[in-house]
C-alpha cells in the first residue's frame, strides 16, 4: 500500500482550548523524531516505487509547540528522492515569530492558519486573536504564502463576510477553505455550536457576495476551497446513479461523489500520534476503533477499508438538492461523527446547505 499524504502529530497538546476541537487525544507528549523518520521512511518507499506525488503534513495540536520537529520533517521531505514531496503544516499562529516565518520561508514549508473571521470573532470563538494576527502578520514579512481554513460554526456564521474582508486584507493569504464544525472531541453533544440551517445559507451567501467585491479589487484573487469545488462539480455531467426503496419506488438520482473525497477514502493517508500509533486521518487520532498499529508494525487493511464503505457517503436531501447525481461529497469522517450525533439526521448536514447555496448562487450568476 502506498502513503501519499502522511500527517504527523509532533504534539497532541495546545496551546488554545477551541470549543470545537475534534481532538480525542490530549496527552502532551512529544514525537521523537525516530517516529518521524519511520513514518517518512513509509511514505518514502511509496513514492520511489511510485514516482507519485505526496504530502507531509505537521497537525495536532499545536505543531509549533515542537519546533525543532518542524525542522527536523521539513529537512527529511527535502532529501526524499524519486518524487515530488511537499511539506506542510497546521497552526493556530499564535507563537509563529519573525524567526519561525524565515524557517518555513527557507525550507518551503507550506502554511495553514486557523482563523475564524476578524480578530473579534477569533477572539471569541478561540481565543488569543492577538496573538494570532501577529504571527499572520510576521507570515507576510516573511512573504510566505498562506492558505487559511475556517470552521463554521455558531461562532462566525453571521460573520462571514467579514471573513472575506479580513482575509483579503492579508496580501500573502491566497484562499481558504471552510470546515463544517464536526462532532468530535469537545464539540460532542455541543448542540449550541451548530448553527442553524437558516443561518448557514444566509452566511454562505453573505461571503458569496463579499469575497465577489474583495476581489474585483485585489491584486490576485482568493480562492474559496468549497466554491472551486462546486464549480468542478457543476461542470461534470450527473452520475446516473438511482436508488429503490422497499416498497418499490425508485428514488433521486441519488447525489454519489464523483471521486474520492480525500486519500484517507482510499486508504492513502496515514495520522501518526506522537506515540507512534497510526490512524488513516487526523480527525480519527485517538480513536480505538480507527487504530491502525504502529509505524514499526502498520495494520495496512485496516488503515484502507476504515473509511471506505458506503456508510461514510453525505447523504442529505439529494433530492431537492442542485448538485444531485454530482455530489463532491464529504469528509468520511465527518460523516460519520455527525451521523453519530444525529441518528435520526433530523437536520441536513452542513456540507450540502454549503454546497446546494454555492450552486443555487453559480446557476443564477
Amino acid at each position: 500500500m502506498t502513503v501519499r499524504y502522511l500527517i504527523l502529530w509532533p504534539t497532541a497538546a495546545c496551546d488554545l482550548s477551541c470549543p470545537y476541537c475534534y481532538r480525542r487525544d490530549r496527552r502532551g507528549g512529544r514525537m521523537s523524531s525516530d517516529i518521524a523518520d519511520a513514518a517518512i521512511d513509509l511514505l518514502a518507499e511509496g513514492v520511489r516505487t511510485t514516482g507519485q506525488p505526496a504530502h507531509v503534513q505537521l497537525a495536532g495540536g499545536e505543531p509549533t509547540l515542537v519546533p525543532s520537529l518542524i525542522e527536523h520533517v521539513a529537512d527529511r521531505v527535502a532529501g526524499i528522492r524519486g518524487g515530488r514531496v511537499t511539506c506542510g503544516i497546521q497552526t493556530n499562529a499564535a507563537r509563529l515569530d519573525d524567526d519561525m516565518a524565515t524557517m518555513f520561508k527557507r525550507r518551503g514549508v507550506r502554511v495553514g492558519v486557523s482563523v475564524d473571521g476578524p480578530p473579534s470573532v477569533q477572539q471569541k470563538a478561540r481565543g488569543s486573536a492577538a496573538q494570532t494576527f501577529r504571527g499572520l502578520l510576521a507570515l507576510v514579512r516573511a512573504g510566505v504564502p498562506v492558505r487559511v481554513t475556517t470552521v463554521l460554526s455558531a461562532f462566525n456564521v453571521e460573520h462571514l463576510g467579514d471573513l472575506a474582508l479580513t482575509l483579503g486584507g492579508l496580501p500573502n493569504v491566497t484562499g481558504f477553505g471552510i470546515d463544517p464544525l464536526v462532532s468530535l472531541g469537545s464539540a460532542a453533544g455541543r448542540a449550541d455550536l451548530v448553527p442553524t440551517d437558516d443561518a448557514v445559507v444566509t452566511g454562505i451567501r453573505a461571503l458569496y457576495r463579499r469575497l465577489a467585491q474583495v476581489n474585483a479589487i485585489r491584486a490576485k484573487p482568493l480562492v474559496w476551497r468549497e466554491l472551486e469545488t462546486v464549480r468542478a462539480a457543476l461542470r461534470r455531467s450527473c452520475a446516473s446513479v438511482t436508488t429503490v426503496d422497499p416498497s418499490g419506488r425508485t428514488l433521486l438520482p441519488l447525489s454519489v461523489p464523483n471521486r474520492p473525497y480525500c486519500h484517507a477514502a482510499v486508504g492513502e493517508s496515514m495520522a501518526v500520534a506522537p506515540d507512534g500509533s497510526v490512524y488513516p486521518c487526523s480527525q480519527s487520532v485517538g480513536d480505538p476503533a480507527s487504530r491502525a498499529g504502529t509505524v514499526h508494525h502498520v495494520d495496512w487493511h485496516r488503515l484502507k477499508e476504515r473509511f471506505s464503505q458506503d456508510v461514510h457517503t453525505l447523504k442529505g436531501p439529494c433530492r431537492h438538492c442542485t448538485l444531485a447525481g454530482r455530489c463532491p461529497g464529504d469528509c468520511p469522517s465527518r460523516v460519520e461523527a455527525n451521523n453519530l450525533a444525529d441518528p435520526e439526521r433530523s437536520r441536513t448536514p452542513l456540507t450540502c446547505l454549503i454546497n446546494d447555496t454555492l450552486a443555487r448562487l453559480e446557476t443564477a450568476s
